[in-house]
């Protein structure tokens, strides 16, 4: 006789809104579809110049979605300073199966050039567009300059959104079309197996967390380093790191790393 006992679950109840709850919505339409809130880009409320960060970030997904002739775009709108998005079909459904049709050929002729595009055209504009950051003073820029680097500064980020979604989007079909593969021939390995063919290789990640580990080490063996690090101040912990030697030091290196890694 078993003597397991089971714990009763609460009932799930949904809590809803009272009826003057506002929600406003510029286009009546936008009611009818399925928001959810992007919970793990933006789990707090955004600032208005937050929102129109995002609202790029977005936009670039729909400029690789054309790109690569996917059947969708994303839109986004704000209900009390938080995200929500929503699929949307990116074109008419009389133009759909003929965009399908090219989107299987586009994303084949992505996922075949991914390295040759990211070593001789990709990783050389991001760079360009970073260098272009770090040249500019803010701290000396005038208003109307600081005016017109945030233009610029959208400009260039939209297109690094659009670089983004290029890149990791044939990326993932990739590594889905090879789980797929592996999957077919090898059943009985375990969900996870395909990917752990994928690990080990060498990339930006991999070399960030290791520098990351070095500062960690080096704080770590210096007292006055640690000490100032446990500071819940930044503004004081920086100060007192700026009295020692070691500190000066540390600061110097970590300078150096968020130069390269950010």
């Amino acid at each position: 006789m078993s003597t397991a006992t089971t714990t009763a679950q609460p009932e799930k109840v949904r809590i809803l809104p009272p009826a003057d709850f506002p929600v406003r919505w510029d286009d009546p339409a936008d009611e009818e579809l399925h928001w959810l809130q992007d919970r793990m880009h933006a789990p707090e409320p955004l600032a208005p110049m937050e929102q129109s960060i995002w609202t790029i970030a977005y936009q670039g997904f729909n400029r690789a979605s054309d790109a690569y002739a996917l059947p969708m775009h994303v839109q986004v709108r704000y209900q009390h300073a938080y995200i929500y998005m929503a699929a949307a079909p990116a074109t008419d459904p009389a133009a759909a199966e003929a965009r399908a049709q090219q989107s299987e050929a586009r994303m084949d002729a992505a996922m075949a050039s991914l390295g040759a595009r990211w070593d001789g055209e990709w990783l050389p504009e991001i760079q360009s567009h970073l260098a272009w950051w770090d040249a500019v003073d803010l701290g000396t820029a005038s208003t109307p300059a600081l005016l017109a680097h945030l233009e610029e500064t959208r400009r260039r980020l939209l297109r690094m959104w659009e670089l983004h979604f290029r890149i990791v989007l044939p990326t993932y079909v990739a590594m889905s079309q090879f789980d797929d593969l592996h999957h077919d021939l090898f059943a009985d390995r375990g969900a996870f197996a395909s990917y752990r063919l994928l690990q080990g290789f060498e990339n930006k990640t991999l070399e960030a967390g290791r520098a990351l580990w070095a500062l960690s080490r080096a704080a770590a063996g210096a007292p006055e380093v640690a000490a100032a690090l446990r500071d819940p101040d930044p503004v004081e912990a920086i100060a007192t790191l700026g009295r020692s030697a070691a500190g000066r030091d540390f600061q110097a290196a970590l300078t150096a790393y968020l130069r390269v890694y950010g």
